[in-house]
């Protein structure tokens, strides 16, 4: 009602209240939709600004509360969006995408718990809300709900076909479980769709990597980099393609344009490391795989190649200390336990070696080269049955394996000398693996080289120097292949080529204790007999317990008529070894010229002794009957009596019975049944010759000496071959012993 007070009309309170009521709500409109406005040209700011204003005039408004939530989370205000959409929910909270827009508020601060809920609570409220549906499936990933994310993706994209995000998310998912065919066709949707979708090229390209589809990832990945030349993971991908086919030039573009877009991407790191490493750059790749390690401590990897830089820079102590570390990260780490091996080897820490190659065997009990290795340890200690187990296997799981073959046949040789063995059986087995190793591998030096050893041990001279020559046309730093074809020189009697082999030998290695040993015996044969003793020496502190030196330096004082000194190098050897007959012989023979005769026969027959001992395990053994047999005769020389008379019968043997006849007679027993079935052994000849003038049969004894000068072509003079004294007989039988015993042991 209007009333009119002295001609003016004036509006009812009621009438007042509701025009104002109307104002304020057009107010209200007209700012919310202003904010409206704001937000669609993206002037945030602006659209702050009004939506608070409206919440001033009406703090129950939800749309504005919701939009400002929007803003706010645009923005990145998350406590004010946090605030506004919790606000919304109090006045609504059936409100599903009022807690869908929460649930993204809490996934940005990390509480995925909240957010999860929400995201249930918004599906709960509308099972059709596809953005809660893929916004919940990347939560459940992360907490590794793999099945219900699936779930969720699955239905997201059945709602909306055309929702790359959820294709992409479950195009991730898919390839966590391997299934790559079903993730490289979701990729190729989202591609369908979004032909501009970076991310959907350089995960299909990564898929089609493991796929085997390189060039198809290369066009994937290049594309990636077409729209965004900064996409770290698409330079990284295509710089490893570019690695696995050696294009290292262009990978190393990639990777180092990867590590410019990401300074802390490891693996970028390591991968460049390891193609410096392999294009020989080692510091620079040692920095980057250092680089790789402080970001990535666990990275075995990374450790394994620092580890292989270090071997490269000849540093084996970091380079073990690398691969412990990887083996710490990962006890079962083959690569790192066998290349661990390979550095205790290096270091001659055999023991250690050949523990970690076990350690491989058991984890991969066909594991070749930890077999190899091992058979090759085994045989550098003497552990031959073992060796040869290992090398036969390997040749059994690889037949065209020439290093096993190679150092299978220095395991025949060894088994040859350690058994006494004079049959060729084992010689023609290491010939044998010899001949195929050098059938695969035509060049391989080291073969060649010891196929001339073997040669030279079944008196092929030729041959072998052949061989021997070849081996050093292929590498001439092969001291080994020096020392051996100083042996073929000796043999043709050319000393002055084997001294300049041992020379040489020895300037590539200095402390090579084979080659000192066998240039003393050079200089014993050139009656240098102070040089000898000098290298002899050198040689016997390098390798102590190598007593064929100590028995060969005792010879040499026995020339020099240094028979204390000799006396002390027989006793050093026996102290070594108890049962090495060759020390007592010495001993005995030392004393026996010294005139103290109980010693020398004390000596003597302990020699005796051992060498039964070993001729009763081996009977065919030639060599322990030759040596039994200068035992027998040394020791009946050293038996006081008068001197035999001569006699054209050889006395009988009588075992038990020390007198100096019947020792005779079993020294001639012992020569009589090695020449019967070898009859140019020359020491057998020679030591013949000796026991048969010691029993007076002086043309019996010059028969064996000539018959032996005659299977030594071009070693002795005119003048030796006509002297039939006794004298140069004993000095023929010092010298040949020195060889028989260094030379062909």
């Amino acid at each position: 009602m209007v009333r009119i007070d002295n001609g003016q009309r004036h509006a009812s309170p009621a009438a007042l209240q509701a025009d104002a009521s109307l104002v304020r709500r057009t107010n209200i409109d007209r700012l919310f939709q202003q904010s409206l406005a704001s937000i669609k040209q993206s002037n945030l700011d602006q659209a702050l600004k009004e939506l608070s204003q409206v919440l001033e005039l009406d703090p129950k408004h939800t749309d504005a509360l919701y939009h400002r939530g929007l803003v706010a989370i645009k923005t990145n205000s998350l406590d004010q969006a946090l605030s506004d959409l919790s606000q919304l929910l109090a006045l609504t909270p059936d409100n599903a995408d009022g807690h869908f827009r929460r649930g993204l508020v809490y996934e940005k601060q990390n509480k995925a718990d909240q957010a999860l809920q929400d995201f249930s609570r918004a599906i709960e409220l509308d099972p059709k809300h596809v953005f809660a549906l893929n916004n919940r499936a990347v939560i459940l990933m992360k907490q590794n709900q793999v099945d219900q994310a699936l779930k969720d993706l699955s239905q997201a994209i059945e709602l909306n076909p055309k929702h790359t995000n959820a294709l992409t998310n479950r195009a991730r998912l898919l390839m966590k479980q391997e299934r790559l065919d079903q993730a490289l066709e979701d990729y190729s949707q989202v591609i369908a769709l979004d032909p501009n979708n970076v991310v959907a090229f350089s995960n299909r390209g990564t898929i089609l990597i493991k796929q085997g589809k390189v060039d198809q990832a290369l066009e994937d990945l290049s594309q990636a980099i077409k729209l965004n030349p900064k996409h770290t993971n698409a330079l990284y991908n295509r710089g490893l393609i570019f690695k696995e086919r050696l294009e290292f030039e262009r990978a190393l573009e990639d990777l180092s344009q990867a590590i410019e877009c990401n300074a802390k991407h490891a693996n970028a790191l390591y991968h460049r490391g390891v193609i410096e490493l392999q294009r020989g750059n080692l510091e620079q790749a040692l920095q980057d795989l250092n680089r790789t390690i402080i970001l990535d401590s666990k990275n075995v990897n990374a450790f394994l190649q620092r580890a292989f830089v270090f071997m490269k820079q000849q540093n084996l102590e970091l380079a073990l200390q690398n691969f412990n570390r990887a083996a710490m990260l990962e006890p079962d780490n083959v690569a790192a336990i066998f290349n661990r091996g390979l550095v205790y080897k290096k270091q001659r820490q055999l023991p250690m070696a050949a523990r970690d190659f076990n350690r491989v065997i058991v984890l991969e009990p066909k594991h070749v080269d930890a077999l190899y290795r091992r058979g090759v340890v085994l045989e550098q200690q003497n552990e031959l049955d073992r060796a040869l187990q290992d090398l036969s296997q390997v040749i059994a799981l690889d037949a065209k394996h020439a290093g096993a073959l190679y150092h299978r046949a220095i395991v025949w040789m060894k088994q040859r000398r350690l058994l006494l063995d004079p049959t060729q059986n084992l010689l023609d087995r290491a010939l044998d693996d010899l001949d195929h190793a050098i059938a695969l591998e035509p060049k391989h030096a080291r073969a060649i080289g010891y196929r001339g050893v073997v040669l030279l041990k079944q008196r092929k001279i030729d041959l072998a120097l052949r061989d021997l020559n070849q081996s050093l046309l292929l590498d001439s730093k092969n001291a080994s292949a020096l020392c051996s074809r100083s042996l073929a020189h000796q043999h043709l009697n050319q000393l002055a080529p084997a001294l300049q082999d041992l020379t040489q030998a020895l300037a590539l290695e200095p402390d090579n204790g084979q080659a000192l040993g066998r240039r003393g015996l050079v200089f014993v044969a050139l009656h240098q007999l102070d040089e000898a003793q000098r290298d002899l020496t050198r040689a016997i502190a390098l390798e102590p317990t190598r007593l064929k030196l100590h028995y060969t330096l005792g010879l040499v004082h026995m020339r020099q008529g240094q028979l204390d000194q000799a006396l002390r190098v027989f006793r050093e050897m026996t102290s070594l070894d108890n049962t090495n007959a060759m020390g007592w012989l010495g001993m005995g023979r030392c004393c026996s010229r010294k005139q103290e005769l109980e010693a020398a026969c004390s000596h003597l027959s302990a020699a005796r002794k051992h060498l039964s001992a070993k001729i009763e395990v081996s009977p065919q053994a030639s060599r322990l009957r030759v040596l039994r047999a200068q035992c027998l005769r040394e020791l009946a020389l050293s038996q006081p009596s008068s001197t035999l008379p001569p006699s054209p019968i050889p006395p009988t043997a009588k075992d038990g019975d020390l007198s100096r006849q019947s020792l005779l007679a079993q020294a001639a027993s012992d020569l009589d049944l090695v020449l019967s079935t070898e009859a140019s052994f020359v020491d057998a000849l020679i030591e013949r010759s000796l026991v048969r003038l010691a029993l007076g049969l002086i043309d019996q004894g010059r028969s064996d000496l000539e018959v032996a000068l005659l299977n030594i072509p071009q070693r002795m003079s005119t003048t030796n071959l006509h002297s039939h004294s006794l004298s140069l007989s004993l000095s023929l039988s010092l010298s040949l012993s020195c060889s028989l015993y260094l030379l062909l042991t």
